[in-house]
């Protein structure tokens, strides 16, 4: 609950950053996904 309070704080601050850092995560986490469902 307190990560998200401080996240919801974050993005009222810097709603550009948070942007750019929830996009480069789901990024990341795709190509992780990807290259373990093709090492399989």
């Amino acid at each position: 609950v307190g990560v998200s309070f401080l996240m919801i704080k974050l993005a009222r601050r810097f709603p550009k950053t948070v942007a750019f850092g929830l996009s480069g995560a789901s990024a990341f986490l795709a190509i992780v996904l990807v290259t373990n469902v093709f090492e399989l």
